[in-house]
């Protein structure tokens, strides 16, 4: 991935996101092929130091404290310097946008 992730808004910048989905390991893969990603470790872990998306499967619970379940959530997230990028997961409400910046 180049360029970084960027909040809608660019109030809140950021180099990682994660997402829950049903099928975890399709919504990777599907991913790696919209966004050129390459697989960082493992196959649900997607970009390079300057970028990463992480694909988790719903109900997993959360690093460090492992007490809340990952729960399905809408989200958009804007790729900057990917002008012309749009990906829409499919059966999941989360997009991801590119933008000129």
């Amino acid at each position: 991935m180049h360029g970084n992730l960027v909040g809608m808004n660019d109030d809140y910048p950021s180099s990682e996101i994660a997402v829950s989905a049903e099928n975890h390991l399709a919504v990777a893969s599907e991913l790696k092929s919209a966004l050129s990603l390459t697989p960082f470790s493992l196959a649900n872990f997607l970009g390079n130091a300057y970028g990463m998306v992480l694909v988790f499967p719903k109900d997993r619970t959360w690093i460090p404290e492992r007490k809340q379940p990952g729960t399905v959530n809408q989200t958009r997230v804007v790729l900057s310097g990917h002008e012309n990028l749009r990906y829409r997961a499919k059966d999941n409400p989360f997009e991801f946008l590119g933008s000129h910046k």
